[in-house]
């Protein structure tokens, strides 16, 4: 993904990595990447992002998929 799109990543990176203090969460953090589709959380969202066509989508909310679900799996 890198080589086909370094400033969409570059972007990306400097977005996740720019938040208020250490402790607190990212308010975009990327989960998974497969065939041109990006999934990340966005605030209390969880988004899918076609980086071929710019188009993003809602998938559900955090709170839709239950009380676990919110922290970090990283």
């Amino acid at each position: 993904m890198e080589a086909e799109h370094p400033s969409f990543l570059n972007n990306l990176r400097e977005r996740v990595i720019h938040r208020p203090s250490l402790d607190s969460d990212p308010w975009m953090d990327p989960l998974a990447f497969k065939d041109g589709y990006l999934l990340m959380k966005v605030c209390d969202k969880i988004v899918i992002y076609h980086v071929g066509t710019n188009q993003m989508k809602q998938a559900c909310t955090l709170s839709e998929l239950g009380g676990i679900s919110a922290s970090s799996p990283i």
